[in-house]
């Protein structure tokens, strides 16, 4: 997620996507909308990394409003060691 909002913030197109997905999504966090589902992580143990399973868009968007992000993000965490 940090590769791809660098890449948003310098206008580097990957595989011909378009950003505008990314920045309406970001836009709508800044004007307060932030009625979205909640993110599914997954990770081995509580001390693990987690990998996004769902909600790549949204955890993008709100890394592209940094600071203008909520403070409690809805996630829904999976832990398991298989």
């Amino acid at each position: 997620m940090k590769d791809a909002v660098k890449n948003i913030q310098r206008g580097k197109v990957v595989s011909g996507v378009s950003h505008e997905r990314f920045l309406q999504v970001a836009k709508k966090i800044r004007q307060g909308d932030h009625s979205f589902e909640p993110i599914i992580l997954w990770g081995h143990d509580e001390s693990s990394p987690l990998t996004i399973l769902e909600g790549h868009l949204r955890a993008t968007a709100f890394g592209l409003v940094a600071d203008e992000a909520p403070e409690v993000i809805p996630a829904i965490v999976g832990l398991s060691s298989r």
